[in-house]
C-alpha cells in the first residue's frame, strides 16, 4: 500500500446532497448518488463531475476511495457506491466501525469495544438517562433518542420546524448530562439531529489507523463542517466543497 493514493472522504454534503439543498435542480447535471429507506426513491445526489472524478479515482490501480461517514451500516449501505467492489475500506458510526471489503475489521472493533468497556459512565445508561430527560421535560413528542448499533445516541426531532423551537431546550438538558459524566462524552450536531458520543468515537482516529497500517503514499481528505476537520488535518491534503461550513473558514478575512 505504500505506493497507494488515499481519498478519506466524507459522504453527505461533500460527495453527494440532498436534492433540497440543491437549487434549481437539473436532472441532467445530477446523478443519484443516495436513496431513501425504501430503497427506490432517490435522495441524495453527485455532481456529474464529482461522480466522474470518482470512478477516474478507484479505477485506477493506484489509488484508493475510503468513504468516512457519521452513518450506520444501514445508512451506508443506501450510498449507491457502498457495495461498490473497487472500494475496499470504509469507516462508518463516526470512526467506530472499519469495513473491509464489507466486512468487519476485527482488530478496530476490538480496539472500540475496549474503550467503550472502560468508560465510568456506559453509553448505554447515559441512552437511557436522556430519555429520561425526554420524558421529564414532555419532549417525547417533539423529539426521539435513537441508540445507533451502540456507538452513540442521536436525537432527532419528529416533525419539521421543531428544532427552532426545541433545540436550545434540549442542548442545555444534554450538556448538564454530560457534565455529570465528568465530560466523557461530548454533543455533535449538524442540521438535522444532536448526538453524543464518547470523545474517542472520532472519524481521525480510525483514518490514522488506516494510515498508520497501510502507510500510503499521499493521503486526501474531503469534508464539508467541523466534524470532517480532525481527519482532514492528518491527511497530507485537504479538498473542501464550496459553499459549506468549511469553505466558509476559508473565505474568513485573515488578519495580519
Amino acid at each position: 500500500m505504500k505506493n497507494k493514493i488515499f481519498l478519506f472522504s466524507d459522504l453527505d454534503d461533500t460527495l453527494i446532497t440532498s436534492k433540497r439543498k440543491i437549487p434549481d435542480f437539473n436532472e441532467f447535471e445530477f446523478t443519484v448518488g443516495g436513496i431513501k429507506r425504501d430503497g427506490v426513491t432517490p435522495h441524495s445526489f453527485f455532481k456529474n463531475g464529482t461522480l466522474q472524478f470518482l470512478n477516474i479515482l478507484i479505477d485506477s490501480k493506484e489509488a484508493h476511495l475510503i468513504p468516512v461517514t457519521a452513518r450506520d451500516l444501514t445508512s451506508y449501505k443506501r450510498f449507491v457506491l457502498s457495495e461498490d467492489e473497487r472500494i475496499k475500506y470504509a469507516i462508518i458510526n463516526f470512526g467506530g466501525v472499519i469495513l473491509k471489503n464489507g466486512k468487519l475489521d476485527e482488530y478496530w472493533n476490538k480496539h472500540i469495544k475496549s474503550q467503550y468497556n472502560a468508560l465510568d459512565n456506559q453509553i448505554k445508561d447515559i441512552f437511557d438517562k436522556s430519555n429520561e430527560i425526554i420524558k421529564e421535560k414532555k419532549y417525547k413528542d417533539k423529539v426521539k433518542a435513537s441508540f445507533i448499533d451502540g456507538y452513540y445516541i442521536a436525537f432527532r426531532y419528529i416533525q419539521k420546524g421543531e428544532k427552532k423551537k426545541w433545540h436550545k431546550k434540549l442542548k442545555k438538558a444534554l450538556k448538564l448530562l454530560i457534565k455529570a459524566t465528568n465530560q466523557e462524552y461530548y454533543i455533535f450536531e449538524n442540521d438535522s439531529s444532536v448526538s453524543i458520543l464518547p470523545h474517542f468515537l472520532n472519524k481521525s482516529k480510525a483514518v490514522q489507523h488506516l494510515i498508520d497500517k497501510y502507510e500510503p503514499s499521499l493521503t486526501i481528505g474531503a469534508g464539508d463542517n467541523e466534524n470532517d476537520r480532525e481527519f482532514m488535518k492528518v491527511c497530507d491534503f485537504a479538498l473542501v466543497p464550496k459553499d459549506t461550513d468549511n469553505s466558509e473558514l476559508l473565505n474568513q478575512e485573515v488578519k495580519v
